[in-house]
């Protein structure tokens, strides 16, 4: 695919926060570089970090081939806090956030760029499918069948359910998108959430089932972590202007959710405060919320001897195959 230098061509601004990310923000950097698409401009902030991610990201704006700052905060203000002064010191028509361990296919922006003048309006947020690579860069993809759809269309409740999927580093939409949203809410950590919340109730989701974005999976990434369990049900509150009684029976829903999620990480204390709120928001005894927290950690512990995906791999492959010329 040949660059795009046409002169009416929008500008794309990249925004890259990055946090002890010395290992990988190279690869990330000149994942941008190589794009196919022009006019585009890489904005990358360090987050203070103590290894050498921000030496490294300045060393390498000496040659961008693109227009690239690199900032430092000069005390940690956290991912929200980063993205939104990202936000503020970009140009662009149209906003892609690559966090520093991700990596783009050459065609990502010219994709998401075709997608947006074809769906003709701004107030759209595009997404789409992604590889996932371990900490190496070397593939761990597999077919789940418990995956979720993708969110599409007028997406308030799949977003508030967790009926659908965002893989957050494809999100692809317009400055104004950000605007009307307010930006990202800096007291929270649970950040992709609440602001696809506060999104979805004014602009549609497109999604491009289309592998352009290789997201690094670590321990140190959020679906690793239980810190920011309640956030989430800050961020739901925020919403019972749209229906009260049902934000309100997805947030006792959510309690369940995460016992098992505490139960899938091994966070036994924070099912204890949990289970003590649930007790109390509900008026229900705990028995539920225990099972939930059981369940998870019987899958963490096949998870350990099997390892992860290894289930739905066997599943696929005992699932029939359509027949030659059928």
């Amino acid at each position: 695919m040949g660059i795009a230098t046409t002169s009416d061509q929008p500008l794309v601004s990249v925004l890259m926060p990055a946090y002890q990310h010395a290992r990988f923000v190279e690869e990330a950097i000149r994942s941008v570089w190589n794009q196919s698409y022009r006019p585009l401009e890489l904005l990358v902030c360090d987050d203070c970090s103590s290894d050498s991610t921000y030496e490294i990201a300045s060393e390498l704006a000496h040659e961008s081939p693109i227009p690239m700052k690199v900032f430092r905060n000069s005390v940690n203000l956290g991912i929200c806090g980063t993205l939104n002064s990202l936000i503020e010191e970009s140009s662009g028509e149209w906003i892609a956030l690559l966090p520093s361990d991700d990596f783009y296919g050459e065609s990502f922006i010219a994709r998401n760029m075709d997608t947006a003048r074809e769906l003709d309006t701004k107030l759209v947020c595009i997404h789409s499918n992604a590889h996932r690579v371990d900490e190496r860069g070397e593939s761990i993809d597999y077919e789940s069948m418990f995956t979720k759809p993708p969110v599409t269309g007028e997406a308030f409740w799949q977003v508030a359910e967790g009926t659908g999927r965002i893989v957050p580093p494809t999100v692809f939409t317009s400055r104004l998108v950000y605007e009307r949203a307010g930006g990202f809410d800096d007291t929270l950590r649970a950040e992709d959430f609440d602001l696809h919340l506060r999104v979805s109730r004014f602009a549609t989701y497109h999604y491009i089932d289309e592998k352009h974005l290789s997201k690094r999976e670590s321990p140190s990434s959020l679906g690793h972590q239980t810190h920011w369990t309640r956030d989430i049900f800050v961020a739901l509150s925020k919403h019972r202007d749209v229906d009260a009684d049902r934000i309100d029976a997805l947030i006792d829903g959510k309690y369940l959710r995460h016992a098992r999620r505490c139960g899938l990480l091994g966070d036994a204390a924070l099912a204890r405060e949990l289970a003590h709120e649930y007790r109390g928001r509900t008026g229900r005894n705990s028995f539920l919320f225990w099972l939930q927290y059981a369940a998870g950690c019987s899958i963490r512990h096949i998870r350990t001897v099997i390892g992860p995906g290894t289930a739905s791999r066997v599943i696929n492959w005992l699932r029939p195959r359509p027949r030659a010329g059928s």
